[in-house]
């Protein structure tokens, strides 16, 4: 029987929420941030090798995960797009943990994002023995998403401002995907939160 694989969690929480103006990552859900609660999440699964990119808040960020023991890397090219912060943050679990068997990504704003799910990225990777295995939501995947170590030196070319979906489309045959419904929920606008807080 193959033991589950030993993965790092980066959490994508560098952007300054242009829509809302302000840290939408500090915004409160059950009891505690976004950020708060998806690292906490994170670590339930990996421990100590959580990373969490940070950018244009980094400072009021830093200072709310200052009771965990996550791994913070500052990334300060942020603006040049999502694709920069994750190759920060894939480059930052290379170097610190050098043997990581794979990588799940995650973003601080998908509210429902819980261990459980985490754990099923990890059993359908088991299962299939797909080196990429995705969240799938209204008829499109993404994040979380698991990445194989074999896929890291595509991530790590991918361009600045891309994110890591077109890589699920170029290796669609070693692809595995998971069903989280509620992972169409995002929180992008002020009235994205309002909706959340009546759910």
């Amino acid at each position: 029987m193959r033991s589950a694989p030993d993965v790092a969690v980066l959490v994508l929480a560098a952007g300054n929420a242009s829509r809302m103006g302000y840290a939408k990552q500090l915004l409160s859900f059950n009891g505690r941030s976004f950020i708060r609660n998806a690292v906490n999440t994170a670590q339930l699964v990996a421990g100590d090798n959580c990373f969490v990119v940070v950018g244009a808040y980094h400072e009021a960020i830093e200072n709310d995960l200052k009771a965990t023991s996550c791994k913070i890397i500052v990334h300060k090219d942020w603006a040049r797009g999502m694709g920069s912060s994750l190759k920060a943050g894939l480059k930052a679990i290379q170097a610190q943990h050098p043997a990581v068997d794979g990588a799940i990504i995650l973003v601080a704003d998908q509210p429902f994002v819980n261990k459980d799910l985490l754990l099923q990225l990890l059993d359908e990777q088991l299962t299939s023995g797909k080196k990429i295995v995705a969240c799938q939501y209204q008829e499109t995947c993404g994040t979380p998403v698991l990445f194989m170590r074999p896929y890291f030196e595509q991530l790590l070319a991918l361009a600045d401002e891309a994110g890591a979906k077109k890589l699920l489309k170029q290796n669609a045959h070693d692809v595995a995907f998971v069903d989280f419904p509620q992972g169409a929920i995002d929180i992008d606008t002020e009235e994205d939160y309002k909706k959340l807080q009546r759910i």
